[in-house]
Formats: structure tokens, sequence, C-alpha cells
């Protein structure tokens, strides 16, 4: 975990969702790094020492030594392990929790490894002894808790926790997590509390980085038997994120993807539903799963994805996009009937109109959810084939579906350990010639000449000036859709301006008809410096054939009518300029000559 997810735990802010690094879960596997990081977290929750881990001040008279207050200290001090009471300010340990004037002290050359090795050796004959005393402190105080989980010194320099001891040793480490769970728990619901919350963020920064899970199973079955849901969202957000470095195994970070999928459709009465939804969705696509089962939560989470809270819709097609490329089946028509499934419930689902009114940031994440798409092209470029087939033939799209509800799908036949899932699909409603959700994505992919395939360009081109005339008036409404979008259609405007020229070059009259009005929503719906853009573009058709004329008249004449006439006047010298120059004579088409100069 960074230095900045450690800032921002602040316990009157409820929003905070936490971005996994992934390297960190690569370290994980080293344990000399892990340990490293384990120490990192440590310090950073408690703060450092005075002068540092390598300073430590360990020197102490008798009198600065607590008498053990318990069986386990006992214990302890037969391990050269004691408490100090320090009552010096320049080497008191200072923390979110408060002034700790007490804290563990290892003496001679002890370090926690050596701790760890002895505790275990003692284990052999004590018959659960230690560990019980242990937990016995631990229940009887949560400032025993705290000081037995805040960081060691010794003449070697900082050392790691007594709690991190018991959650090392095979022999306790089950028992470990379920009373620190337990304690958790309560800890975690305790939301008036800012001490309490920051002592949770400590349960949960002990449970990472460990160097292995001896029973993880075990542990896996205690984590799940809490509703953490409920927890303080902050806590809670923090145990998510940590999951995958929990638990490393392939088959657990799978089982734990199914749970994750379960949890985020519960949301009757979960505090800050949308920062629990994210950080979910954030975590799923970290962990590590087999072919059946990313499908299944893709599905699940495409079928989800207007009742998420809207900010969760990047990282759902984030997700879904992802799960395609972590395990591709290896035969292009598997993997093209499973890209066009996502699609296809994408199309039908994700309704761009709804999320602009859900919230003023729409905008912002429509441009990050189809810059998403982008990316994975740009990796996956065998993709774009695929892009291209759903775009232009619906009709292949319907046979795959039927081909699909009547046979296995191509991750039945290889099997699965996990539960069998259903792969038949329900009947779908008519879908429309052109979705919002596809529009958008047309254009958010055509606006990048550099990365896109020539048959794109012709596949769309295909499909625009394909579009029934019963469409139009539908597909307009979506172009108004996408300009209202400002930052979306200013980043993709070359695509918008693309698709409108074609219309103008168009032989079939209506087409031509649909491109003078989508001329006109850009030229009134776009913002100043883009509608000079615009103009510019529209007036290269001013000097071509006769009839891309006529429609560049019909554009004006289509924007004089409009109540947003006044866009026109900073461009009448130059409308004038062209009219004279130009090859052809519309002074009378109209009446648009003369109603630019009266």
């Amino acid at each position: 975990m960074s230095d900045e997810e450690f800032d921002s735990f602040d316990d009157g802010d409820d929003d905070g969702v936490l971005e996994i690094d992934e390297d960190e879960i690569e370290n994980r596997n080293h344990p000399r790094v892990g340990r490293d990081l384990s120490m990192a977290m440590t310090q950073k929750l408690f703060g450092n020492l005075a002068g540092g881990a390598s300073e430590c001040h360990v020197a102490y008279d008798e009198s600065a030594y607590v008498a053990p207050r318990n069986r386990f200290e006992e214990i302890l001090a037969e391990e050269d392990v004691r408490i100090v009471n320090d009552h010096d300010p320049e080497v008191a340990m200072e923390t979110d929790l408060g002034a700790y004037e007490k804290f563990v002290v290892f003496g001679g050359n002890l370090n926690h490894e050596d701790l760890c090795r002895n505790l275990e050796k003692r284990m052999e004959t004590d018959r659960g002894e230690i560990f019980g005393e242990f937990e016995t402190a631990c229940n009887r105080d949560n400032g025993l808790l705290a000081l037995y989980m805040s960081p060691a010194k010794s003449h070697l320099g900082l050392q790691d926790t007594l709690f991190r001891a018991f959650l090392q040793i095979r022999q306790t480490q089950t028992k470990s997590f379920a009373l620190m769970l337990r304690k958790l728990n309560i800890l975690a619901k305790k939301s008036e509390n800012s001490s309490d919350l920051m002592l949770a963020q400590t349960c949960v920064a002990h449970m990472r980085h460990l160097n292995r899970l001896f029973d993880s199973q075990a542990i896996f079955n205690t984590i799940f038997e809490f509703e953490w849901r409920f927890w303080n969202p902050n806590v809670r957000n923090s145990f998510i994120a940590a999951l995958p470095e929990i638990f490393t195994e392939i088959s657990l970070q799978q089982f734990t993807a199914i749970r994750l999928n379960q949890q985020i459709q519960e949301t009757q009465n979960v505090p800050d539903l949308p920062s629990f939804q994210l950080q979910i969705v954030e975590t799923l696509r970290l962990l590590r799963m087999d072919s059946l089962v990313a499908r299944q939560i893709r599905k699940d989470l495409c079928n989800l994805c207007m009742d998420l809270d809207v900010f969760c819709l990047p990282a759902v097609i984030a997700f879904s996009l992802g799960s395609l490329l972590a395990q591709p089946t290896g035969k292009s028509d598997d993997d093209e009937t499973l890209f066009h499934e996502m699609l296809r419930q994408l199309s039908r689902l994700l309704k761009i109109d709804t999320v602009k009114k859900r919230t003023n940031k729409a905008d912002v994440i429509c441009t990050e959810i189809f810059a998403h798409f982008l990316k994975f092209l740009q990796l996956e470029k065998r993709s774009w084939k695929f892009i291209i087939s759903w775009i232009v033939k619906k009709d292949k799209r319907k046979a795959l579906a039927m081909k699909n509800e009547d046979s296995e799908g191509p991750e039945d036949v290889r099997g699965s350990s996990e539960e069998p899932q259903e792969t038949t699909e329900e009947p779908l409603p008519e879908e429309p010639y052109l979705s919002s959700f596809e529009a958008f994505l047309i254009f958010s992919l055509l606006s990048n000449p550099e990365s896109c395939p020539p048959g794109f360009v012709t596949a769309v081109n295909s499909k625009i000036l394909n579009i029934p005339l019963a469409f139009s008036p539908k597909f307009l409404k979506i172009v108004d859709l996408v300009i209202s979008f400002k930052k979306f259609s200013t980043t993709h405007l070359a695509a918008l301006i693309h698709v409108a020229r074609h219309c103008f070059w168009s032989p079939d009259a209506n087409i031509r008809q649909m491109g003078v009005s989508m001329w006109k929503q850009l030229f009134v719906g776009m913002e100043k410096k883009e509608r000079v853009r615009v103009f510019g573009e529209l007036m290269k058709h001013f000097s071509q054939s006769e009839i891309e004329c006529e429609a560049v008249l019909d554009v004006f004449f289509k924007v004089i009518k409009s109540t947003n006439s006044g866009v026109i006047l900073e461009f009448s010298g130059q409308i004038q300029v062209n009219f004279r120059g130009g090859k052809h004579d519309f002074r009378g088409k109209n009446g648009v000559f003369s109603s630019i100069y009266t």
C-alpha cells in the first residue's frame, strides 16, 4: 500500500476507494520483500521512532520497564521481550492512536524472526497456553491490543509487531486471523470513535504481505463469515482491497471473486454503497480466475451496470475487457462470440442518457468508459475484426446468439472446478439499428485514425450510409446526446465531422438531409473554438459538387431558422467571400443568401 493510500485514511471521509498497486501483489511472493513492506506499513501507521528505525533508543533504566501485567507479558519477559514506559517526548512513539508511552522492546540481539522461532518451539509443549494468554490479553483491553500491534524496538532497528508473530506461526495463524477479525468486526462498527477506526485499519494492515498461509481455506471461511459490508466504509474498503494480497493461490482468488460478485449484489443498508461497489469492482480486476468464472462475473456486472453507482461504470468496462484479454480461448470464433456477448449486453443495458440524468459528471464518466475500449484494442489488435463484425453484421450476431443457446459454450467443453453456470441466453428484445452505446463506441474509436484500421472505417461508413429513413430521427437524437457531452464531443470531433461529411457524399437524398441536420447540430452545439473548426470543414464542401453546395446552404438555412441563429453572424464575412467567389450561383436558394446579410 502506498503512502498516498495511508494518507487517505480519514475517518470523516467515507468515499475513499483504494487503488491497488499490482506490483504489491507480485512482491508478496518474496518473503523478504513482503516483510519489508510490512515494516513500511507498520511505520507509516504508527509513525517512525525518533531518529529512524536504525537508531532506536533502547537504553533504559530498570525503573522504565513495566512489570508484567498478565501471564502473556511474563512469557515475553522470559524471551527477553519487555514493555517500556518511556516518558521522554523525544523518543516516545507518536501515532494516530495517540501518544504511546508504552511500547515493546526486544533485548540483546533478538529480532522478530528469532522471536517467532522461539515462540514456535515453546508451543510444541505448552498445549496452547501462549496463544490463550495472548488472546485473553487482547480481549481485555484495546490499549493492550494496540500495543501488541505496534512496532517493537531493538538496538538492531525497528521490529515487526507481536501480533504478526502469531500470524506467521503455523500453530497460531488461523486462530490469530479469527481473533483479529472478531476485534475488527467490533472496531469497524464504531464509526464515531476515530482511535478505534485507526486500530481497525491497523488490523487490516496486519493481514497483508504474510509470507505464507498455512490453512488458507480455513482463513478464507473465517473472513467470509463476517458481514463486513456493514463496516465503516474506509475500513471496509481497505479490507476488500487487501483480499488479493491475503489470498495468493489462484483457486482462492477465484473463490474470492465469486464471493465478491455475490456481495456487490447486496445493497440493503450498506453504508456508502457507491464506494463499496466501486471497491469490489476494482478488486475484481486484480483477482485471477478461469474463463468460465470470468465470463459469469462479466455477464453479472454488465447486467447490473445501471443498478450500480454510475461512477462504477468505467471500472466495470475495464474489468469486462480485461477478463476477455486475460484468458482468451485461443479460437477466434469463440473469442468473437464472447466479445459480441459483452457488446450485446452493454448495447442493450448501458443507457448513456440515463447516466447523464444521474450525475453532472456524466461527460467525464463516458469519456473514460470508451477510452478503455481504445486501450483494449491497442493491446489486442485482433479484436478490431470483432468490432467490425459487430457493427455491420447484426444478422450474424443473432445467429451466434442462437447457436450459443443451443450448444455448450467454449468454457463448458474444457470443464471447470467451479459450480456449473448457466450458458444459455434468454431471448432478447429486438435490437435497434444503432444504440446510443454503439454510437458512442463508434465515435470514440473513429476519432483516432492512427490506430483505426481501414476495415473499421469502411464498416462505419456502410453502417451510417445505410441508416433506414425511419431511424434517422433517432440517430440525430443520439448525435445531440453526443454533442451535449462537451468533453467527449470535443475529444472525438474528428469522428463526428467524418460521419457528417460522408452523409454529404451519399447518393441517397435522405442520407444527405440527415447529414444537413448533423452539420447543423455540430455548428450550433459545439463550443466556439470547435465551431470554427466545424465551419472550416463544412465550407470545404462549398467548392465541390452542386449537390454538396446545396447541402451547405441547407445547413445555413437550418441554423438561421433555429433558436441559435446568432452563431452564424461571426462567420458572415467568410460566408460572403465564399458565396461571391464560388463557382455556383445559389443566391436564390431557399432565401439563404439574403437571410444571412439582412
